[in-house]
């Protein structure tokens, strides 16, 4: 049993009576738990401006994320961009103008290692 804190490759060398020897390696992968914040404060003081995708498996890729307002209009949207990066993330803004506080419905399509694909729903509030 392993339980690695990063990932880790493992080489396994066994030895007969006999004196034959035989190896073999494998990686123990450890993913980051994909998160998603609830609430973000793009108030300037560097703690929760942005709303991005926080974590995720090694290799994953934001297909699609894409933020809408209560009346269905898109605020944001990115496209093929790496999870765990605020430079990806929802500042706040929508045309150059701070969005009002409140409520707003995410859609993200991540496309896991593996080409796995998994779709996220979900709001955040906007806090000003």
């Amino acid at each position: 049993m392993a339980d690695p804190t990063s990932t880790t490759v493992y080489t396994l060398k066994v030895t007969t009576a006999k004196g034959c020897e035989a190896s073999g390696e494998i990686t123990v992968k450890v993913f980051k738990q994909l998160r998603i914040p609830n609430a973000f404060t793009p108030n300037g003081d560097g703690r929760n401006d942005v709303f991005y995708v926080l974590g995720g498996p090694i290799g994953s890729v934001i297909g699609d994320f894409s933020i809408f307002n209560r009346w269905g209009q898109m605020v944001f949207h990115v496209h093929g961009v790496a999870p765990g990066d605020p430079a990806y993330g929802w500042n706040g803004y929508c045309q150059g103008a701070a969005a009002p506080a409140g409520a707003y419905v995410y859609v993200i399509e991540m496309q896991l290692a593996g080409s796995e694909s998994q779709v996220l729903k979900g709001t955040v509030m906007l806090v000003r």
